[in-house]
């Protein structure tokens, strides 16, 4: 996985002794940045914790999708805006439109 251009490759990745499922993004000097689909995280990740995806896991679609709050600002978010947000938003429904960007 080293020599060959791996970004974009399906991967399982061990995080606390469980695999999750991710996509390379890019290399990180002996690392590689990991896109975890299912929970929307990246993490840098050595080697040893990465394998080739099983094709049948591939193929199974993510369970999370890039999404983003209206009117905020990208790099604003702080501790103090994520308890308030936490606060306001316990117990509440949220609706998603989606549309074609």
């Amino acid at each position: 996985m080293t020599k060959i251009n791996a970004v974009g490759l399906p991967v399982a990745v061990l995080i606390n002794q469980k695999w999750t499922r991710g996509i390379i993004t890019c290399k990180v000097d002996n690392s590689f940045r990991i896109l975890h689909v299912d929970v929307g995280i990246q993490t840098i990740e050595q080697l040893d914790r990465i394998r080739p995806l099983y094709c049948q896991f591939a193929e199974l679609p993510p369970l999370a999708f890039k999404c983003y709050l209206r009117d905020l600002k990208h790099g604003v978010l702080n501790e103090y805006i994520m308890q308030k947000l936490d606060t306001v938003m316990l117990g509440q429904y949220i609706v998603i439109t989606g549309k074609d960007v």
